[in-house]
């Protein structure tokens, strides 16, 4: 849905609400965390913040999760430097595309927070799900990992790639 318009201190609010939630998602867990938790800690006294800025939260934890593409440059650049090849790209090298900004992001608290829960979101949706389309590039990294697994059956295929975007 689309968020509304507001004001510089009503974004103070709204980030404010996502940092808190995303600390308190990532320690605890997406479900444990109460959202009157989150205003509270947040500063927030206005009990429909939550609602007016995200919708629900479902909405919460897509904006902390677009406040947290920073993999996508460092992706994308990897990817550009193995399609400009011949077409010699390895499932190693593939794999590496995909994961090694992730590992890059775990040098900050925002980054593990965000490996953390991507991990709890991700788990449960079928693989088509896993990847936003606002994240080409790991949509990428993942056709070019699943072109190099194609002598596995399917089902085990499919495990492996999901295990891959879970991790």
């Amino acid at each position: 849905s689309a968020r509304p318009r507001t004001s510089r201190r009503g974004a103070e609010t709204r980030e404010r609400i996502i940092a808190v939630a995303a600390d308190l998602f990532a320690a605890r867990g997406i479900e444990a965390v109460a959202l009157s938790e989150i205003l509270e800690r947040a500063g927030q006294a206005n009990e429909s913040a939550i609602h007016y800025h995200f919708g629900a939260r479902e909405g919460l934890l897509a904006a902390i999760f677009h406040k947290r593409s920073a993999a996508e440059p460092a992706r994308a650049e990897r990817l550009r430097a193995l399609e400009v090849r011949d077409g010699t790209v390895t499932l190693e090298e593939a794999t590496a595309a995909l994961a090694l900004p992730l590992r890059e992001a775990m040098t900050t608290k925002w980054g593990r927070d965000y490996i953390r829960l991507a991990a709890q979101a991700l788990r449960p949706l079928p693989n088509k799900d896993r990847v936003r389309p606002d994240e080409p590039t790991t949509r990428r990294a993942l056709e070019l990992m699943e072109e190099r697994l194609l002598e596995l059956p399917e089902d085990i295929r499919h495990e492996r790639l999901g295990a891959a975007m879970t991790l």
